[in-house]
Formats: structure tokens, C-alpha cells, sequence
């Protein structure tokens, strides 16, 4: 795919992702957000278990420990869960 090609479904998209807060309620852009991580962990799976054909936990592994990261983070330092706090 040429570059063209790739801003011009990229930036209209990047523009929609930067309004959406903006616009909509808090609760729907934390579900588009959480489905955004999701897919990104998704992808990782499907090019290792699709195209390889390689079983492997690392993903899993670093997933969690994210996960887990920034959950300690958010409660050690007092930074709210969600933007509407912000």
C-alpha cells in the first residue's frame, strides 16, 4: 500500500479518535478505548497463532503485567481511573 494510500484513511481516523472525547460522553470513549487495547493484543495473537503458527504467552504475560502496572500506579498515586475526573 503507497503512503497516499495510508494517510488517507490515517488521518481522517486520527482526526475522529482526537475529537471523540471532545464530543461524547466519557463512558463510550473508555470502551472505545479499552477495544483499542484490545485489538491491539488481538492483532499480536493473530500474527503469532495465524501467520507462524507459534503458541506463545509472552503477549499474554505483557498484557498482564500492564494491566497490572497501571492499576498499581492509578492507586499508589491517586490519579483518577477515568477523564471525568480530570
Amino acid at each position: 500500500m503507497s503512503v497516499k494510500k495510508t494517510l488517507i484513511w490515517a488521518v481522517p481516523i486520527a482526526v475522529l479518535l482526537l475529537v471523540l472525547p471532545q464530543v461524547v460522553d466519557p463512558y463510550p470513549t473508555i470502551l472505545l478505548a479499552y477495544g483499542l487495547v484490545m485489538a491491539i493484543a488481538v492483532l499480536g495473537f493473530n500474527l503469532l497463532l495465524g501467520y507462524t503458527g507459534l503458541l506463545s504467552f509472552g503477549h499474554s504475560a505483557y498484557f498482564g503485567v500492564g494491566t497490572c502496572t497501571s492499576s498499581r500506579w492509578s492507586c499508589s498515586c491517586w490519579v483518577p481511573s477515568s477523564p471525568r475526573y480530570w
